[in-house]
């Protein structure tokens, strides 16, 4: 039975040790660390609109908008690409 060390939990020093088929935590898709972990709040089309990407990253590499909007890097270039277009407006 795989077993996984935690360190942090919501932003609080803790220690834990955590076994079973679920030992599997989140970290960050950049970094790989657990700390401060956000979920990335863009939302998806296709078949899986309505949903969010949430893909897990770190608070170093999230980028936050306001008021309760984090954005995983892959997305954040994408939202970024959006309003740059439409500063420049039509060609």
């Amino acid at each position: 039975m795989p077993c996984h060390e935690g360190i942090r939990w919501r932003g609080v020093r803790a220690s834990m040790i955590v076994c079973g088929r679920q030992a599997h935590a989140k970290r960050c898709v950049v970094c790989q660390t657990h700390d401060n972990l956000k979920l990335c709040d863009y939302p998806l089309a296709g078949p899986k609109h309505g949903q969010t990407c949430n893909r897990p990253v770190c608070g170093t590499h999230a980028t936050h908008q306001e008021p309760d909007f984090d954005l995983c890097p892959s997305h954040a270039r994408i939202v970024a690409a959006q309003q740059q277009a439409l500063l420049l407006g039509p060609r």
